[in-house]
């Protein structure tokens, strides 16, 4: 049976794979009743698109969140929680993320480390503390609900081959920890957390020329996977194919 999730927030949604989500998820069959589409300046010109499908879908509710503020944060989910009222919210998707290249390890410095760490680890953590009464009600209501952290393959140190770009890789590694310790904890609410590993996406952050699926196209496949969640999936890592990658 497919996962029925009547509400949904995904962070990082103001262009490129975050607004396709928000796309894929406005048109499904049976769409959420509740699109939260958050992104750091949703008056800014990257929202411009967003905000011109938000005028054409009534599900869609834009609401500002920096995940590198914690005022932010909590901000968004009173935001949330007066939309919502009494129901819970079934779907978390932390997708908002930073990167930063430099030429050797000798160039990277303290603040590009604690910033991205605190962008892609911190933030979506906070995003789960803030959002955890509105999870464990729809987990209560529901059977389950569920959060869900995207990461990358380039975070495991099994499968790491290759130097450079420390403080993203450093960050998923600790985004893939933060997702199995909490899958231990939440699960005890009825919420599941997995993370997923959407490719190199063509992106401005993926860059637009250098990655391998369209954000269309890693979408697409990672619509089937949240349509399949259920608790036999809690803490795993997953590649977009389906396949379970190794923590």
């Amino acid at each position: 049976m497919p996962f029925l999730f009547e509400s949904v927030l995904v962070t990082g949604s103001s262009r490129g794979f975050g607004f396709e989500m928000v796309r894929q998820l406005a048109n499904l069959s049976y769409p959420p009743k509740y699109i939260f589409a958050t992104c750091r300046s949703p008056g800014g010109e990257t929202a411009k698109e967003l905000k011109n499908f938000a005028s054409d879908h009534s599900n869609v509710t834009i609401i500002s969140l920096d995940t590198s503020s914690k005022e932010s944060i909590q901000k968004s989910a009173l935001l949330v929680k007066e939309k919502l009222g009494n129901d819970g919210l079934d779907l978390v998707i932390n997708n908002a993320g930073i990167k930063t290249e430099s030429p050797s390890f000798l160039d990277e410095t303290e603040e590009d480390m604690m910033r991205v760490f605190k962008t892609n680890v911190v933030g979506p953590f906070q995003v789960i503390q803030a959002y955890h009464s509105l999870s464990a009600t729809a987990g209560q209501k529901k059977g389950f609900a569920a959060i869900l952290n995207f990461s990358s393959i380039l975070g495991p140190c099994e499968k790491s081959n290759f130097g450079g770009l420390y403080p993203y890789v450093i960050s998923k590694a600790g985004m893939n920890r933060m997702t199995k310790g909490l899958s231990f904890e939440l699960i005890r609410d009825n919420i599941i957390t997995m993370c997923i590993c959407p490719c190199w996406v063509k992106t401005a952050m993926g860059g637009l020329d250098k990655g391998i699926l369209t954000p269309q196209e890693s979408v697409g496949y990672i619509m089937k996977i949240i349509q399949s969640m259920d608790k036999s999936k809690n803490g795993a890592f997953y590649n977009y194919t389906g396949d379970i990658n190794p923590y």
